[in-house]
């Protein structure tokens, strides 16, 4: 009992770290378009990375926009392969709900 235990907890902190992991990975560029543009309009402050001008408030509308849409849909589409794969019920049950799902429909 106590074997088994410890392995829960090894796998549930095992767990949080990729998540923690996948969470950075995909928020960090947002935080730093963020900086930049905060940067780029109090200092004037202009680098070619990029190509873009960070003291130009359009491209750092533009820039932000496109890292937070992206960055976003990325870990949106990265959390539910995670489940799957860390969370077996919850796989099971997905499968269950789409045989389930897919019976109501060949009923009709």
């Amino acid at each position: 009992a106590g074997n088994t235990t410890l392995h829960r907890k090894h796998r549930a902190s095992k767990t949080i770290v990729i998540f923690t992991i996948v969470y950075l990975v995909f928020n960090i560029p947002q935080a730093i378009s963020v900086t930049l543009q905060t940067v780029g309009v109090h200092t004037k402050w202009r680098i070619d990375l990029l190509k873009f001008d960070y003291s130009n408030p359009s491209y750092l509308f533009y820039f932000k926009n496109y890292v937070t849409v992206i960055s976003t849909t990325l870990n949106s589409a990265v959390n539910p392969v995670v489940y799957l794969w860390r969370f077996s019920d919850y796989g099971n049950r997905l499968r269950e709900s789409r045989r389930r799902f897919s019976q109501i429909l060949t009923r009709t």
